[in-house]
């Protein structure tokens, strides 16, 4: 069916949340106003869910999610294990000298 793992049982991230966002795209109701110029399309759904994926990327390993911050500049650009390799101690966004670098977290 294109999915990763069975349809009943355990799936990777990706497909999990897909799947979450396909359930979640509202069926509009023909006699209800508009809202934003139209609905939502599950194509349109696929192509948020492939930018947010690349948006929180690692730019140096393209494999972990971004998970630092350079101090003082504040780019988030990689994850803890690439900040931690930088060959230089400038930052790979803008090229200010890293003073230190921050763990992030998300909830």
């Amino acid at each position: 069916d294109g999915w990763c793992g069975p349809t009943d049982g355990p799936q990777c991230a990706d497909c999990q949340a897909v799947r979450r966002a396909q359930e979640q795209v509202p069926v509009p109701c023909p006699a209800a106003p508009m809202r934003g110029g139209g609905n939502i399309r599950p194509q349109n759904v696929y192509k948020e869910l492939e930018n947010m994926k690349r948006e929180n990327t690692c730019k140096i390993c393209l494999d972990e999610q971004i998970n630092s911050v350079f101090i003082p500049c504040g780019h988030l650009a990689c994850c803890m294990g690439c900040a931690g390799q930088l060959p230089s101690k400038e930052c790979p966004v803008c090229r200010a000298s890293i003073v230190s670098v921050v763990e992030t977290f998300r909830t």
